[in-house]
């Protein structure tokens, strides 16, 4: 009896460990790799793993996204030693870059450009947060900087939704003086329940999470067949994994992000302080500021990000740390054929730099070293730069040509070297 007893458990343990070992394979990994935070709403918590992957059109493959003790992507060295350069590059998912391998990522290609353009060792840390916007990019500099001490600061502004966060986050405003303050906030009592459950969901073996929430499951299958097999997954039912913008090719997206853009504002400029679901995983091309750049939320946003930015680069200087600006265009504007593209006969007010434009004339106002890349991408081979089929990120090739660009404006500006 106690042999059969043990050898019953031991294939119950085997066959566990066999189900484990398949459902993690077929499966997206930990999406719960950010933390809530009363202060930058949320965060990456330190020694965590992401996965992404990529649609079938783009190769299908899984990449993975840990941070380290810091809250940094990790796979590009230590932040704290000093016994190197260390350049810091702060920016949102376009440099934590989760769609691409830390080697070709941004910061990744720029560590590389750095160190064949100096005979010091150089080391490029990425402080990319997915979703990030210029305010929570600044209140994390604020405790940051003045603790690891970078020799170099590299803050990518992305002139899609940027200015559209500031409005989302909530955290700061413009007092009638055109000066910031801070804005208190509080989470909807959903958002903390639906964070609290996903924690506790992750913290699971895959086999108990599914067995209490059936939809992981199906949603792990879909991702498997239509991502990294490329097939149909229609009979698994709604299950929603980021391909609607793939799918409904029959809406009219400027339109739908220029309303809720508008919303956006409104229900920002009635104080409403309250962060939902919403408010911090959702983001959208600020369609209300390129189409419509009269309107008072395009005004304002800008006027806001202007402000942000002025905060950012005075903070860095009383700090004596050089800071580099790099102004990324969004696909839609510097692109003439994307995925999704302004009708302008519909909207004869677009404009496709106003959102790049807006940044590099606080720069040049502030006197702070730029590099604004909306020429160098709205080339011919613009959209060979950037993903498609609803991730709107840049790709590898993308990312290459910003670092080859911001390497080279880095060595003339001579900013990288020891304090």
């Amino acid at each position: 009896m106690l042999k059969n007893l043990l050898l019953v458990i031991f294939s119950t343990l085997l066959t566990l460990a066999v189900l484990e070992a398949a459902l993690r394979g077929i499966g997206p990994g930990n999406e719960l790799a950010y933390m809530l935070d009363e202060d930058v709403i949320y965060r990456p918590q330190p020694m965590r793993q992401m996965r992404y992957v990529r649609f079938p059109e783009e190769g299908g493959q899984v990449i993975y996204t840990r941070f380290d003790a810091h809250g940094f992507r990790e796979g590009l060295g230590d932040p704290v030693t000093r016994d190197a350069l260390r350049v810091f590059v702060y920016g949102d998912s376009y440099i934590q870059g989760s769609y691409s391998k830390v080697e070709g990522t941004f910061a990744g290609q720029l560590a590389r450009r750095l160190a064949a353009a100096t005979t010091a060792q150089v080391r490029v840390v990425n402080a990319g947060v997915d979703g990030y916007g210029p305010d929570q990019i600044y209140l994390r500099m604020r405790k940051e900087i003045p603790r690891f001490r970078p020799d170099l600061v590299v803050l990518a502004v992305l002139a899609d939704n940027d200015a559209g966060d500031l409005i989302r986050n909530k955290l700061i405003r413009l007092d009638s003086e055109g000066r910031l303050k801070r804005q208190a906030f509080a989470f909807d009592e959903e958002l903390k329940h639906q964070y609290a459950r996903r924690q506790k969901l992750d913290n699971m073996p895959a086999f108990a999470a599914d067995l209490v929430d059936p939809q992981l499951l199906k949603r792990d299958l879909r991702i498997l067949l239509e991502r990294r097999l490329g097939l149909p997954a229609g009979w698994l039912g709604d299950i929603p994994i980021d391909t609607n913008y793939r799918t409904a090719t029959d809406v009219d997206w400027i339109e739908v992000w220029r309303k809720s853009s508008l919303n956006e504002f409104a229900e920002y400029m009635s104080n409403d302080g309250l962060l939902r679901l919403d408010n911090i995983l959702t983001d959208h091309y600020d369609a209300d500021v390129t189409v419509q750049p009269t309107e008072d939320s395009s005004r304002y946003k800008l006027s806001l990000l202007d402000a942000v930015l002025a905060e950012t680069i005075e903070f860095l200087r009383l700090q004596g740390i050089p800071l580099v600006l790099v102004i990324v265009p969004s696909p839609i504007d510097a692109c003439v054929a994307y995925d999704w593209q302004v009708d302008t006969a519909k909207y004869p007010n677009y404009g496709r730099r106003i959102l790049s434009d807006a940044v590099a004339e606080t720069s040049r106002r502030l006197d702070a070293l730029y590099v604004n890349l909306f020429d160098s991408f709205a080339g011919s081979d613009c959209n060979d730069l950037y993903f498609h089929h609803g991730n709107n990120h840049w790709n590898e090739r993308g990312q290459a040509l910003a670092a080859k660009i911001v390497a080279e404006r880095i060595r003339t500006g001579g900013v990288l070297r020891k304090p």
